[in-house]
C-alpha cells in the first residue's frame, strides 16, 4: 500500500539520515505528518527534525541565524538532509542560508527533491542553458558544495536525489491499503485555463499543449501537478508507463504531458518496455473539479457509469 511505499523510501534513505539534522519544506512536513509520522523519522538516526525556513532571500544578512539553536552543535562537523518538493532554483537562497547558519563545519549535504531532472530540464521557459548545459542535478549538487567549500573551506559529500514521494493518506490510520490520498504540494492548485479559445479548441477536438495555457504561472503550476503524479507513478511502480485517462481541458494538457515524458523513458530506456508485463498496470483517471459531475448522473448513459 502507500504507506508501507513511503515507509520503504524513507528506509532506502537511512545511511544519509543517520545522525544528520533534517530540514523538510511544509509539504514534505504535512506528507510525514500524514503518513509515518515525525517519530519515525527520528528513529531512523536523525539528530534533529525541523521545518525548512523558504521565507528568507539571498539579501538577508550575513550575520541572520535563519537555523533554530539545533544546528549550532559543538561537535567538529555535522551532516543536513533536506526534504523539498518543488523545482530546485526555489529553494536555492533557502538551502545557501542554512549552510551559512551552521556554526559547524558540514561533512555532507543531501537535497532530496520530488521532482525529477526530466521536470526541472522540461519545466516552462527552463533551457539546457539554464544549467549551464549539465544535469539539472549534478548543477545544484555543485552550487551546493560550492557554497559549503566556500563558507567552511572544505569538499563535503553532497547530491541532489530523486525521492518520488509526494502523496499522503487523506487521515492517519493504520490502514496500509488505504486508497484515498493528497498531494500536499499541489493542495492550492486552480488553473484559469476555461478561457473561450481553450473551450473553443476542445470542441474542435483540437490536442491541448501546455503553451494553450494563457497564464505563465499556471503553466508552471500544471507542469509541477503533472510531475507530481509521475513521482506518485514511481512510487508505485509505474514510472514508465501508465494508462490515462482525462476529463476536462486541464487533465487533458496534464495527460499529454504524462505520456511524452512515458515516451521519453521509453526510448531512452528499451528494456524498461520489455519487463513491462511483471508490473502491476496502472490507471490514471483525471477529472477537472470545476467539471459539472452531477447532471450527467441524470441519465442513464453517462462517462462516469462508463468508468
Amino acid at each position: 500500500g502507500l504507506l508501507d511505499d513511503i515507509k520503504e523510501q524513507f528506509e532506502s534513505v537511512r545511511a544519509e539520515l543517520d545522525g544528520a539534522h533534517v530540514l523538510v519544506d511544509e509539504a514534505y512536513a504535512e506528507l510525514v505528518e500524514w503518513s509515518i509520522g515525525a517519530p519515525a523519522i527520528l528513529n531512523l538516526g536523525v539528530k534533529t527534525y525541523n521545518l525548512l525556513d523558504t521565507s528568507s532571500s539571498s539579501s538577508s544578512s550575513s550575520d541572520t541565524k535563519l537555523l533554530p539553536q539545533f544546528l549550532q552543535v559543538s561537535s567538529s562537523e555535522s551532516k543536513l538532509c533536506i526534504f523539498v518538493s518543488g523545482f530546485l532554483w526555489d529553494y536555492l537562497d533557502a538551502i545557501a542560508a542554512c549552510v551559512s547558519s551552521c556554526d559547524v563545519s558540514l561533512a555532507s549535504c543531501y537535497v532530496f527533491t520530488s521532482l525529477s531532472e526530466i521536470a526541472h530540464l522540461s519545466a516552462p521557459g527552463i533551457t539546457s542553458s539554464s544549467f549551464d548545459h549539465q544535469a539539472p542535478f549534478e548543477y545544484y549538487s555543485s552550487r551546493i558544495s560550492n557554497h559549503v567549500h566556500s563558507t567552511f573551506g572544505t569538499n563535503p559529500q553532497s547530491a541532489v536525489v530523486y525521492f518520488p514521494v509526494t502523496a499522503c493518506p487523506f487521515y492517519p490510520c493504520t490502514n496500509t491499503t488505504l486508497s484515498t490520498f493528497v498531494t500536499p504540494s499541489t493542495c492550492d492548485f486552480f488553473p484559469s485555463i476555461e478561457a473561450q479559445d481553450v473551450a473553443d479548441s476542445l470542441e474542435r477536438e483540437v490536442e491541448l499543449k501546455m503553451t494553450d495555457i494563457p497564464d505563465s504561472e499556471d503553466q508552471v503550476a500544471t507542469h509541477h501537478l503533472a510531475h507530481t503524479l509521475l513521482s506518485l507513478l514511481a512510487l508505485m511502480g509505474g514510472a514508465d508507463s501508465a494508462d490515462v485517462y482525462p476529463l476536462g481541458a486541464t487533465s487533458k494538457i496534464i495527460a499529454r504531458e504524462l505520456h511524452q515524458v512515458f515516451k521519453s523513458l521509453q526510448s531512452s530506456d528499451p528494456s524498461s518496455s520489455s519487463s513491462s508485463s511483471s508490473r502491476v498496470p496502472i490507471t490514471l483517471i483525471l477529472i477537472d473539479r470545476n467539471l459539472d459531475l452531477v447532471a450527467p448522473t441524470l441519465h442513464g448513459e453517462n462517462v462516469l457509469d462508463k468508468m
